[in-house]
C-alpha cells in the first residue's frame, strides 16, 4: 500500500502491478477501497483534534493567569495546526486588508 501512497504519480501503475503480481483492475479497486477508509481516518482524526483544540483552549483560558500553561499553549497551537492541515489550508493566518 505504501507505493500508492501520496504521491501516487512518483510510481507508475504498471511497474506496481508487476511487483505485486496482479492486474492493474486489481490494484485500482484496492486502491479506491483504501481511499475510502483514508478518508474516513482523516475525518476522525480531524473531529479528535477540534475536540483537542478546544480543550486546550479552555484550559489556557481557564488558567491563563497561573503559571503553568505552556503545555496547554503547545497542545493548542499544535492542534489547530493540524487542524488547518487536514482542512488543506496551508499558509494558514488571518485574512487582513489593509486600505492605503
Amino acid at each position: 500500500m505504501e507505493l500508492l501512497a501520496e504521491p501516487r504519480e512518483q510510481v507508475p501503475y504498471d511497474h506496481i502491478c508487476r511487483l505485486l503480481h496482479v492486474s492493474e483492475h486489481t490494484l485500482k479497486a484496492i486502491e479506491a477501497s483504501e481511499s475510502l477508509s483514508i478518508a474516513e481516518r482523516k475525518e476522525r482524526l480531524l473531529a479528535k483534534a477540534w475536540r483537542l483544540a478546544n480543550k486546550a483552549i479552555d484550559r489556557v483560558e481557564d488558567q491563563i493567569d497561573g503559571a503553568n500553561i505552556t503545555q496547554a499553549t503547545v497542545a493548542f497551537g499544535v492542534s489547530t495546526d493540524k487542524i488547518m492541515l487536514l482542512l488543506g489550508e496551508l499558509g494558514g493566518g488571518v485574512p487582513l486588508q489593509v486600505n492605503l
